[in-house]
């Protein structure tokens, strides 16, 4: 699965893009626009794209208010899309990043937002209370943002971003533009939703960027190399998600299962992206210890044998993992709760059960085979999915929210039901 690398690598791609751009194409008499910078008005003879800001912000910090309307100042936008060698293609837009400021150049708030799932995400976050300006790569002076609490201190103070759920919905660039290393945005809107935390020696507030809005003509630079993004793995999933064990709530993380492969612990949020199944399996209840027809009658037999099939059916938009909760011997245990009272169980499952389970039901190699070597998954804390029956299927959508639950109450667990679930979760409803 792949995960996000870093603000620290994406933004040093991000700034060599640019900066190869700006160079291939500084005095080379292309009639081709510069990259977006806001403003309006010209220099070297090409006039910038015009953009305009709406809006701003306002916060509390040490017992006194600080409001800054972006409406009178400049804005900056600089933009990086993947080429398209098609000229009827489109092309992902991989980076934007947006610096609001006074006209004088103050209170400058910088936003950078990189694709992640369904969204442009914030990587990189920063607002100047008091701005450096540098002469030789040294701060000389300082450019302050008037009212703003603790602006007027010595020295130059960056507010740093420490998190948030500040994004932007994603947008692609159209055809014939997507092809060009220079793409003229010809209506662009740029309105971020949600907030951003930002520290500095220890102090921190939250800035809400729900207000502020970015309209007008941008450029945005294209490149070969860039990458659209993650799709698929944790930073999809959704921010202070309500994990539990019912329909509605989300699959609980990392979810306290082991990789059959390496022993290590798997997180249930490298599906987020796309639907995902889980299937739940004591193999104990199907061991001729406990039943003498053993793997030929125990029910769910049909649906962990019917995972190629699902997979030959939904391909690549679903992913199905199998959680091995115990091994094949029944064991009998006494209730702690209720000394003197004993019931059948498994014990801890070995990497051998994962083997034999793989081998016996011929689970496909796609499908992502874990154990609960802890024994801990039955526990009402921690159990997967709020269902009694075994095994039993949990069918989650692409923000591993969980919308079906199986088997229902009369404990019939058909693959016909297990496609049912996995076709609402696709519809997205």
């Amino acid at each position: 699965m792949q995960g996000y690398r870093g603000a620290a690598r994406q933004a040093a791609t991000f700034a060599a893009v640019v900066a190869a751009m700006a160079a291939a194409f500084s005095g080379c008499g292309s009639d081709v626009a510069p990259a977006a910078t806001g403003g309006g008005g010209g220099g070297g003879g090409l006039a910038k794209p015009a953009l305009t800001a709406t809006g701003g912000f306002q916060v509390a910090l040490d017992g006194k208010t600080f409001a800054i309307d972006y409406s009178q100042g400049e804005v900056e936008v600089d933009i990086v899309h993947k080429l398209n060698p098609d000229p009827k293609g489109h092309g992902c837009v991989t980076s934007v990043r947006m610096a609001l400021k006074k006209k004088d150049g103050s209170c400058q708030l910088l936003l950078r937002f990189e694709p992640v799932g369904e969204s442009l995400r914030l990587v990189e976050g920063q607002f100047a209370a008091a701005l450096g300006i540098r002469q030789g790569g040294v701060v000389v002076d300082t450019l302050k943002c008037a009212g703003f609490p603790g602006a007027d201190a010595a020295g130059e103070i960056l507010w740093a971003w420490k998190g948030g759920n500040a994004q932007m919905t994603r947008f692609t660039i159209g055809p014939p533009e997507a092809s060009k290393e220079k793409a003229t945005i010809a209506d662009a809107n740029f309105t971020p939703t949600g907030t951003i935390d930002l520290a500095h020696k220890g102090k921190q507030f939250s800035l809400d960027v729900g207000a502020i809005d970015v309209q007008g003509v941008a450029t945005s630079i294209g490149s070969a190399t860039v990458s659209c993004g993650v799709t698929q793995g944790a930073e999809v999933c959704p921010k202070d998600a309500a994990y539990g064990d019912k329909v509605d709530q989300y699959l609980r993380r990392p979810g306290g299962a082991y990789s059959c492969v390496d022993s290590a612990a798997f997180d249930f949020g490298d599906f987020c992206g796309k639907p995902h199944v889980v299937i739940v399996y004591d193999h104990w209840l199907a061991s001729p210890q406990r039943n003498p027809d053993g793997h030929d009658k125990f029910g769910g037999k049909a649906v962990l044998e019917g995972l190629a099939g699902l997979l030959e059916k939904y391909g690549k938009e679903i992913s199905i993992a199998l959680v091995v909760r115990t091994g094949s011997s029944r064991v009998v245990i006494e209730n702690p709760a209720k000394p003197g009272t004993y019931s059948a169980s498994g014990p801890a499952p070995t990497l051998d059960d994962c083997a034999e389970i793989r081998t016996k039901y011929g689970i496909p190699e796609d499908v992502v085979v874990l154990y609960d070597k802890d024994k801990a998954l039955n526990s009402t804390d921690k159990r997967l999915f709020d269902v009694s029956f075994v095994p039993q299927v949990g069918v989650m959508d692409g923000k591993g929210q969980i919308r079906s639950i199986l088997p229902g109450p009369d404990g019939k667990l058909e693959l016909p039901a297990v496609e049912a679930a996995i076709e609402d979760a696709l519809s997205g409803k």
